[in-house]
């Protein structure tokens, strides 16, 4: 019998397959246009981000988790209202997105002022500045689409991903065609616009799903621990495959040189690419991924993403010795 595919798994393997060729493209282009100074600080910027972004500790895996068990009754016996539980982890999460690109503008910058390997002018900074601001915004599209998910709509998440993903293809080609901006900071922009797109996708489309009017039971404290004690379990997921990555490519800027630093980014970036098709069965049902959970199945789940760090490290690792 043959391999039968429901629509959340179609729609999500297409999203891999656009994010792959689409993203892999504009890597391309960034590796031949840019020089090997600004290709490596692309690279960086992302991975002292990713580093910061640990701050968010699997909260949005466990928002989609826990609309799903409410309005399928799993929590019944703790009478919760799911509008209440959005909006106080909403306003929670934001908190969370602040503090994050705080730490991160200020870090960053400092990391940045102090790294002697390449040259850092007022122009990079700039890049990163937006760089932060785009990859906030991109976490508060996270939520929106982690809300999504949470009622089921794997689709419209995925096709939300795949305008946003074509975007800044889009953009990439004008900027460098048309504008002929052959920047670092044309590629941060064009991220930055795409990320804007797809928050203000999401949240167009989240705001459909629950009533956004106040309302209050007195279970606030609740509604927060169910969410602070899932992210508990859930940390050596976010940290197995971020941290790892993310650190070793750091580590690596210190000691390697530019060139080499450039090409380890690249491998990296692809890598992620590639692994996200092992994440397919779990981001396309959530209520199997909900169910693994509820049955303490946390060593199969961070499995998954410690492979994909390992198998990441690995290629560093051949890259070297090569």
């Amino acid at each position: 019998m043959g391999l039968v595919l429901n629509n959340n798994e179609s729609w999500s393997i297409v999203n891999k397959i656009v994010n792959l060729v689409a993203n892999g493209i504009i890597l391309f282009m960034i590796a031949k246009i840019l020089s090997s100074d600004d290709v490596a600080l692309w690279y960086l910027f992302g991975a002292i981000f990713a580093i910061v972004g640990i701050m968010e500790g699997g909260f949005l895996q466990t928002i989609s988790r826990h609309i799903t068990y409410i309005i399928n009754k799993k929590e019944s016996h703790l009478d919760l209202d799911c509008n209440e539980f959005i909006k106080i982890n909403n306003r929670v999460f934001v908190k969370i997105v602040v503090a994050i690109a705080v730490i991160a503008l200020l870090g960053g910058s400092f990391y940045l002022s102090q790294y002697k390997r390449i040259e850092v002018c007022w122009q990079e900074y700039i890049a990163w500045g937006i760089f932060v601001i785009s990859g906030t915004v991109g976490l508060l599209s996270n939520l929106h689409s982690s809300i999504l998910l949470g009622f089921q709509k794997v689709v419209i998440v995925q096709k939300n991903q795949i305008i946003s993903t074509l975007a800044n293809l889009f953009l990439v080609f004008l900027f460098l065609e048309v504008f002929k901006w052959e920047y670092l900071i044309s590629f941060v922009l064009c991220f930055g616009l795409s990320r804007v797109l797809l928050f203000v996708l999401n949240l167009r489309k989240s705001k459909l799903c629950y009533n956004i009017s106040e309302t209050k039971s007195g279970k606030e404290h609740i509604l927060r621990k169910l969410v602070v004690d899932d992210m508990k379990k859930m940390l050596i997921n976010i940290i197995s495959f971020n941290l790892l990555t993310s650190v070793f490519y750091m580590l690596m800027a210190t000691y390697v040189s530019v060139d080499l630093l450039a090409s380890l980014g690249f491998t990296t970036q692809i890598l992620n690419y590639v692994g996200g098709f092992t994440s397919i069965l779990l981001s396309s049902n959530i209520p199997y991924f909900a169910a693994l959970f509820s049955m303490n199945r946390l060593k199969y789940l961070n499995g998954i993403v410690i492979r994909r760090g390992v198998t990441s490290m690995t290629c560093y690792i051949v890259e070297l010795l090569l």
